[in-house]
């Protein structure tokens, strides 16, 4: 619940996703890492 967080703006929120997304994807590949050296 992340309700109380004040509303950024639209830009700030896009550059906020596109951050989190790039994080995901570094986790992702380093999931994808691990498995393919328990292989």
């Amino acid at each position: 619940m992340k309700e109380e967080v004040p509303k950024k703006s639209f830009i700030l929120q896009r550059i906020d996703k596109t951050e989190h997304l790039k994080t995901f994807q570094k986790f992702i590949n380093f999931c994808d890492n691990i498995r393919q050296n328990f292989r």
